[in-house]
């Protein structure tokens, strides 16, 4: 007997939040996607998806996101939260495992702009 695939369900507004607050600043230039899988019983998964073979940092880096996550929440919160890495060839649409959370990577730093300078006719 194979057992049903279960249903994905959207991120709760809270776990939202605490996910896109952990990956600041985490997000490297091998970063294709990430993902979060979130299941009525409460089991949580976070897909990441690498352009090139995981190495033990990346475990490392990602058991940190995974600890500041849960860390936010009630002990009995989730039954099971687990991460994922997985190479990918494609840069662009590629399949994810849930509509939930999908962030693209890496953000291109903004461009640096001069500011503006003006005088008033007041001299401030």
């Amino acid at each position: 007997m194979t057992a049903l695939p279960t249903a994905l369900l959207p991120l709760p507004n809270d776990l939202y939040r605490t996910i896109s607050r952990a990956l600041l600043g985490e997000i490297f230039a091998h970063v294709v996607a990430v993902a979060a899988a979130w299941t009525a019983e409460r089991d949580f998964t976070l897909h990441v998806y690498l352009d090139r073979a995981a190495d033990a940092g990346d475990a490392e880096g990602l058991d940190i996101i995974l600890t500041e996550i849960i860390a936010d929440f009630p002990l009995d919160y989730f039954r099971h939260t687990a991460f994922a890495i997985t190479t990918t060839t494609q840069t662009y649409n590629i399949y994810m495992p849930t509509a939930a959370l999908c962030l693209p990577a890496p953000i291109k730093p903004a461009l640096r702009i001069k500011p503006h300078t003006c005088r008033h006719k007041s001299g401030l």
